[in-house]
């Protein structure tokens, strides 16, 4: 993932709330669309998902050695620790409206490739200084 958020400021949110651990989340960034369907099958409204009061998951963490009690063997982090976290009110979440890209797929690596290529590149902060 590469993003433009304030990761400084991240952490130092996290510091001042005293949580378990933060995530960044970020608005769903595909083009699907959410469809009401009424009991009839007639299409109420449609609403791209990105629209949505809806917030994803952006893959950057700031963690206490808390959320690690909570993962069991073969665990995962977000899925048992940061959701027993979030039971428990100890987890932060910080929303970044920002640039955020994934770089998961080979399709989603190439477009930053030529992102980089194009100099439309607004996650590398240090060209920025």
């Amino acid at each position: 993932m590469l993003t433009d958020a304030p990761l400084s400021d991240i952490v130092e949110r996290f510091r001042a709330a005293d949580a378990g651990a933060s995530m960044m989340v970020v608005p769903p960034s595909n083009t699907f669309h959410c469809v009401d369907v009424g009991e009839d099958g007639r299409v109420g409204s449609i609403t791209p998902v990105s629209d949505m009061p809806l917030w994803v998951n952006g893959g950057f963490f700031v963690l206490r050695q808390e959320v690690f009690d909570h993962i069991p063997v073969n665990g995962d982090l977000v899925a048992d620790g940061c959701a027993e976290l979030a039971k428990r009110g100890r987890l932060l979440a910080y929303p970044h409206r920002g640039y955020w890209r994934p770089s998961d797929t080979v399709n989603q690596r190439l477009e930053l490739d030529q992102a980089w290529e194009r100099d439309d590149r607004p996650w590398a902060l240090w060209e920025q200084v």
